[in-house]
């Protein structure tokens, strides 16, 4: 009986061993980890069920659990939108350049805000030190003589991001507009030290750039903004 119960536990080193080569043969790092970590497991339960369980490695497989569960969960949530707010969803869906977890680096950087009485935002000509995404449609837009207002949501200083110029229209939001701000330094900032979330951002605020340009009058008055659709309206001026 024994041996037998030897040939047992020595069948979880087999197991354990099959579970971290199938891991290490994988590309995907959220796969690898988790095999790795069943492996891992196996290396416990075999330590713990000697005769004379072995503590030494039973607490070092321990710590290297914890460890892999760990970045797993890190892993999770830089593929999903789990633990997201509704609000944040719906700001991650403007973003669709960025994955669930370099959207969240960027939410850090951000401070969402409601309006209580309006409150210009941007002012034609200026160079602006903070880059928005509006929430609601509504807000005004004011570039020369021409007014209008957008009638979906949109950012407001993202040429700014991308070039330093300033902006083309002043922009002005009512009371009760929900919206969020970034520090264009802080913006910059991390775009060097990430340079796929940089990239990302990039893309996403280059396409609405090219949006605006493709909208806009012969004068360079811009059309209704960001819209993934032709507008129905006529053209209007954008920020």
């Amino acid at each position: 009986m024994q041996i037998e119960s030897l040939f047992q536990l020595e069948s979880l080193v087999v197991i354990s061993l099959l579970f971290k080569m199938i891991g290490y043969l994988v590309r995907d790092e959220l796969l690898l980890r988790l095999l790795v970590t069943i492996g891992i497991i196996c290396d416990v339960l075999f330590y713990v069920l000697q005769p004379i369980p072995l503590l030494p490695p039973v607490i070092s497989s321990l710590i290297l659990i914890a460890i892999n569960l760990g970045i797993l969960v890190i892993l999770i949530l830089e593929r999903t939108t789990l633990a997201m707010s509704d609000r944040e969803k719906r700001l991650f869906a403007a973003f669709d350049t960025l994955t669930p977890g370099q959207f969240r680096k960027l939410r850090r950087l951000g401070q969402f805000h409601t309006t209580t009485a309006r409150t210009e935002i941007l002012t034609e000509g200026e160079t602006p030190a903070t880059l928005y995404y509006v929430e609601n449609a509504g807000f005004e837009l004011k570039k020369a003589e021409l007014l209008a207002k957008a009638d979906r949501p949109g950012f407001a200083g993202e040429i700014a991001f991308l070039n330093g110029s300033s902006a083309s229209a002043t922009v002005t939001l009512p009371p009760g507009t929900d919206y969020i701000a970034w520090s264009v330094a802080d913006l910059r900032k991390i775009s060097r030290r990430n340079r796929a979330l940089g990239n990302a951002l990039i893309a996403r605020f280059s396409l609405d750039l090219a949006q605006k340009l493709t909208n806009s009058f012969p004068t360079g008055a811009l059309a209704d903004i960001r819209s993934q659709q032709p507008p129905s309206n006529p053209p209007q001026p954008s920020a």
